[in-house]
């Protein structure tokens, strides 16, 4: 299974840097097939985490690739 690209829009709720993973309450993500929810992503690059905080509203790039979802790109909205 190849890889599916989706553009979202968010607020950040937790970020665990160490653990490379981050917390969004995002819209729908209609690439993805996803409805709109809360749910933690793994980042591509942990050091992207560094520039995001709870609270923080944000768009984002997320990949899905054998059941795993991946956020490439945090910016801020």
């Amino acid at each position: 299974m190849g890889q599916v690209v989706g553009d979202a829009e968010g607020i950040v709720i937790s970020v665990d840097v160490e653990r490379g993973r981050v917390t969004l309450k995002h819209g729908a993500i209609q690439a993805l097939g996803m409805p709109a929810m809360t749910m933690v992503f793994r980042a591509a690059d942990s050091a992207m985490l560094a520039n995001v905080k709870p609270g923080d509203a944000i768009r984002f790039k997320v990949v899905r690739a054998e059941n795993h979802f991946t956020v490439t790109q945090l910016a801020p909205r």
